[in-house]
């Protein structure tokens, strides 16, 4: 088994991304990817955006649309 800090922050972010659409949480459907990332990862929206754009995700695609 790997170690948290030896699995790529880009991995961790879609499966994030995709257990949050699936098994659903307190961030909407239709609410922008760079909300899921602030409840992910507890940054800012700033940071968020940096972290959804660092990955090639546009932050303001819907969760729903996200192909990951």
């Amino acid at each position: 088994m790997k170690r948290l800090d030896e699995v790529p922050r880009d991995l961790m972010v879609r499966a994030g991304i995709r257990l949050l659409r699936k098994h659903g949480s307190s961030v909407a459907k239709t609410a922008p990817v760079w909300v899921a990332v602030v409840d992910l990862c507890g940054v800012g929206s700033t940071s968020a955006c940096a972290i959804c754009r660092e990955l090639g995700l546009d932050p303001d695609t819907l969760i729903q649309d996200t192909v990951v």
